[in-house]
């Protein structure tokens, strides 16, 4: 996998695919229709980076529009092109965990 490669699999999966009616064809990804996990358009790569750790995978940094506002937002690529989803965790999960590590370090 190159870092092109899944920089086009990260906006694909971002914003969504849509088949272009005026080229039967063509595919569109992260253009003008909204979708995707993020439900996001207007899909640009800001930049991809190779991580090595805790697994290689590439880093893919966006933005495009999320509703009435122009968002950043991100995709994690596997080498094999498989796209790692991100786990939606509760803010009063998060507090508790970070209350928890603060209590532990005194």
């Amino acid at each position: 996998m190159s870092p092109q490669l899944a920089a086009v699999a990260a906006v694909a999966w971002a914003g969504g695919v849509s088949p272009d009616a005026s080229k039967p064809r063509l595919t569109t990804i992260g253009g003008a229709t909204p979708g995707g996990f993020y439900n996001a358009s207007y899909i640009r790569v800001d930049s991809v980076d190779y991580q090595t750790g805790p697994v290689p995978y590439y880093l893919v940094k966006m933005n495009g529009q999320i509703g009435q506002s122009r968002e950043t937002f991100y995709g994690a690529v596997l080498e094999d092109g498989r796209i790692v989803a991100p786990i939606p965790v509760s803010g009063a999960e998060q507090t508790k965990a970070a209350k928890s590590r603060q209590h532990r370090r005194q």
